[in-house]
């Protein structure tokens, strides 16, 4: 993938994780997202098919990152497991994890971009993990 499309995906990405943290998918608009995004809508279209699409794309690529392993009968329970538990996470919870995780953002510069302190971008990372794990 070349840089441009992957600063284009991030771009993407920010938007609606942003948007997410405020507000249910239903509500989110494409034109919103891409002005967020500071993208045009055809670019939008042209990586994603709908605001679904994303949202699967990203869902995907955070389990990927999380599993990370070779692709076994075994491996495939675990992230339809994983899928599930994520599914039941808070959306303020799914947005600091795929901010930890997939972009590598600190606690710190997540506190910032969520709007809460670093000690309860810590406790809630901490409790969404301890509930993966249970529900694994």
């Amino acid at each position: 993938m070349d840089l441009r499309t992957k600063k284009t995906r991030q771009s993407i990405f920010n938007a609606f994780l942003e948007l997410r943290a405020r507000c249910p998918l239903e509500k989110i608009t494409v034109k919103e997202l891409c002005a967020k995004a500071v993208i045009h809508k055809s670019t939008f279209y042209a990586h994603y098919q709908d605001l679904y699409d994303l949202a699967d794309t990203l869902e995907t690529e955070v389990v990927d990152q999380v599993l990370d392993s070779k692709n076994t009968d075994e491996n495939w329970l675990e992230q339809i497991a994983l899928r599930e538990a994520i599914a039941k996470l808070s959306d303020r919870e799914k947005r600091i994890l795929s901010l930890r995780f997939f972009q590598g953002k600190t606690q710190m510069e997540v506190s910032t971009e969520v709007g809460i302190s670093q000690a309860q971008v810590s406790r809630l990372e901490k409790n969404a993990l301890r509930q993966i794990k249970k529900d694994l």
